[in-house]
């Protein structure tokens, strides 16, 4: 719970880069009450080649993050994370 009375969750990310800098990480703050999804295509179901009796088929979409307010997210950049943890 933030000064702000606001609930903050902490979620990880396995597909984003662990530092950018050997020792400094960055850390995102998303509202996902001002973000949402954009198609750019529609989903597809493309035939592929046939294997024996079976029929191959990829299924694929292509999307997007939409941000619907820029102010209602932040970056908190180049984080030490081999220094101490202090509170103040």
């Amino acid at each position: 719970l933030s000064d702000f009375g606001i609930a903050l969750k902490l979620v990880d990310n396995r597909l984003q880069q662990t530092y950018n800098s050997g020792t400094a990480a960055d850390v995102f703050l998303l509202d996902p009450a001002y973000l949402g999804l954009s198609y750019l295509e529609g989903y597809r179901n493309d035939p592929l080649a046939k294997t024996g009796h079976a029929d191959q088929r990829l299924l694929s979409v292509q999307w997007m993050t939409k941000c619907f307010r820029e102010d209602a997210h932040a970056l908190i950049g180049d984080i030490d994370h081999t220094a101490a943890v202090t509170a103040s």
